[in-house]
């Protein structure tokens, strides 16, 4: 299975809407996260139709932006637990030879002051249930300035909340096959800025059950942002071999840390 997450910033465009039935079709997901995509409900329904997929959750804007939109096949077993303007949460079911796992679709908030509201709601559904959980989406921040280019600084307190979120769900960053940055802001010169916002992370138990997990970042069209897509390869069962070592970007925020790797 695979799942396409893709902050597509509107699909009043039928340009936009176009690229998205060509994803689909070309990556069959079998599930799809949009984000922003500035629809009311009936309209996405006719995309839904287009699209080819036998269900759907949508959360409605408010004003003129916003709006969350969960798509899958009728041969994939999705109950949705809850939602809100900020994300949606789901348990997924394979199969019954697989067991559930938690899915959770995440927009994180727009505005710096306010993204502690995003950071407390992803710790509230950590706690909601036990077991493997894989959360993706848009987090609308960065871990450490590396996952940044141009523009003007960061404020360290903002990577740091998102660090330390991460740590306290106990959420490792899936890591990613193609380009960096999944986000610009479409200017030239000494204007352009581009930084790593759409992420996929996961928990030891689902990272055991899908240790062949890739994330996969395709090329931004009709967005500024850049579509996900997590192919899952394996799953139900622990990986019986060695874990992989991925080195975490944001580990360089620890002053101890930093000193560890200098020192071997």
């Amino acid at each position: 299975m695979s799942i396409l997450s893709w902050n597509c910033r509107g699909l009043g465009n039928p340009w936009t809407v176009s690229k998205l039935h060509h994803l689909v079709k070309e990556k069959k997901p079998t599930i799809v996260l949009l984000m922003e995509t500035k629809l009311r409900a009936d309209r996405l329904e006719m995309v839904r139709i287009h699209l080819g997929y036998d269900y759907m959750v949508v959360v409605d804007c408010v004003g003129r932006s916003g709006v969350l939109a969960l798509l899958w096949l009728a041969d994939m077993g999705i109950e949705i637990q809850n939602y809100s303007r900020w994300h949606i949460n789901a348990k997924v079911c394979p199969s019954s030879a697989d067991s559930p796992w938690k899915f959770t679709g995440f927009y994180g908030h727009l505005d710096p002051s306010k993204r502690v509201e995003s950071w407390s709601l992803l710790r509230y559904i950590a706690r909601m249930e036990p077991g493997p959980w894989m959360c993706i989406g848009d987090f609308n921040e960065i871990i450490c300035l590396d996952e940044k280019f141009g523009g003007s600084g960061r404020q360290r307190s903002l990577m740091e909340a998102f660090q330390r979120v991460l740590e306290d769900c106990e959420l490792l960053d899936l890591g990613y096959r193609g380009p960096k940055y999944t986000w610009s802001n479409c200017r030239e010169a000494e204007d352009f800025m581009k930084e790593r916002l759409d992420r996929a992370v996961a928990n030891r138990g689902w990272c055991d059950s899908f240790h062949d997990a890739k994330i996969v970042i395709g090329a931004a069209v009709w967005s500024d942002h850049f579509p996900l897509l997590l192919t899952l390869n394996n799953s139900g069962g622990r990986h019986k071999g060695r874990h992989t070592f991925k080195y975490e970007a944001g580990w360089e925020l620890d002053g101890s840390c930093r000193t560890l790797i200098q020192k071997t």
